[in-house]
């Protein structure tokens, strides 16, 4: 049994298939025990031993070698465990149901992914669709998202969904530095139901989305030497100015 649920935990691709989440540190453990998370697998070295008796673990425990905990883990000095949780369906996102969405279109970067996350519950926006993109559960996108990514709901998607999402009334708002026009032009489709897209850091958005796209959004700069903002920035401006709008801004 050990060196399957290492084999799923070191392949990417099999634990988002499995729909699991790995924790590596002790806060976001003792968050998700609090708040009743379903704790699978705990895998520990001796220097995380004591947490079993401190959080009264009754999943599966392995003990293993200090090595395997540092290579499962992401965190620079390991501490002591890895804690293998089941995500949480109830997360699963209803499109039908939704009137705005954010589509992350290639975003690799799980840094880039929970800041974007974190900003956008800030501001009100909970539901996220995943095109092609990192996993939600990824456990740097947790620490980055500050646990806020527990709080969303999430789907992963194709062009074939956002096409049908187009027929179904949402308009599909892209960021364009070069064609894009100020958010605050694009105000009646934010009083319908949108998507607004965050394309990979260093692609930007695929051809596919920019040929069905409503309208192209622009964020405005004094300094034109800086080349572009960061997409977690550059989604943290635009959740900002959305929010003020619809809440009776300018």
């Amino acid at each position: 049994m050990r060196n399957k649920i290492i084999e799923i935990l070191l392949d990417k691709k099999q634990l988002r298939a499995n729909n699991l989440i790995i924790v590596d540190t002790e806060k976001i453990l003792k968050d998700l025990l609090n708040t009743g998370f379903d704790l699978k697998y705990f895998l520990y070295s001796e220097k995380g031993e004591g947490l079993i008796e401190k959080y009264n673990i009754k999943a599966d425990t392995v003990k293993t070698k200090t090595f395997i905990i540092k290579k499962l883990s992401s965190v620079e000095t390991d501490q002591g465990f890895v804690a293998v949780f089941e995500a949480p369906l109830n997360n699963k996102l209803d499109t039908v149901k939704e009137k705005q969405l954010i589509l992350f279109d290639k975003i690799q970067d799980p840094t880039n992914t929970g800041a974007i996350i974190r900003s956008g519950t800030a501001f009100g926006f909970y539901s996220y669709l995943f095109l092609d993109s990192v996993y939600i559960f990824n456990n740097k996108t947790i620490r980055s998202s500050a646990g806020t990514c527990f709080m969303v709901k999430y789907k992963d998607t194709d062009i074939a969904e956002i096409k049908k999402l187009k027929e179904n009334g949402f308009k599909l708002l892209i960021t364009d530095k070069e064609k894009g026009k100020d958010i605050r032009e694009l105000k009646k489709y934010l009083k319908e139901r949108f998507i607004l897209v965050f394309g990979n850091e260093g692609e930007g958005i695929r051809n596919e989305i920019r040929e069905i796209s409503d309208e192209k959004v622009n964020i405005d700069y004094p300094d034109k030497k800086v080349e572009s903002l960061n997409v977690s920035n550059a989604a943290s401006i635009l959740f900002y100015e959305i929010n003020n709008i619809l809440n009776g801004g300018k």
